[in-house]
């Protein structure tokens, strides 16, 4: 899966935020290995974890349905249990990253998510780097 954000700022608040999600739902492991160039070796699709289709419509319904759930859970008690459930989630955790932004390329291990949920990398010289924005892959 994928996800895009862009964020419209009103001086010191978020006048609002876009996402844009992608998911290769039922696309076959030949089909990713022609589309996908270069990610194609770490590329999956849900059919291809799960052993079998997806209905499209249905996972569609869920989906929306749980970004409503999270959306009232932020509404009423804020990002900070958000984060602690992301935490308690997000797999890739105390694992080895390398993170893309603008042509830079960080790597090390992904330490934490602050209290405003970006990710702490803890280099290999021991310094913690804040991302708030870029393209993470696991190694």
């Amino acid at each position: 899966a994928g996800v895009l954000t862009e964020m419209e700022p009103d001086g010191e608040r978020v006048e609002f935020v876009l996402v844009g999600l992608g998911v290769n739902l039922n696309m076959t492991r030949e089909v990713m290995n022609n589309l996908m160039g270069e990610v194609s070796e770490i590329a999956t699709s849900v059919r291809e974890e799960l052993g079998r289709e997806v209905d499209r419509s249905e996972f569609a319904a869920n989906l929306i349905n749980l970004l409503e759930k999270w959306y009232d859970e932020f509404n009423s008690k804020g990002k900070s249990n958000i984060i602690g459930e992301w935490k308690k989630r997000w797999g890739d955790l105390n694992k080895r990253v390398r993170v893309r932004i603008d042509g830079n390329v960080i790597e090390g291990i992904a330490y934490d998510l602050d209290q405003n949920g970006f990710l702490l990398i803890k280099k290999d010289n021991g310094e913690i780097e804040r991302i708030i924005a870029g393209d993470v892959t696991v190694l």
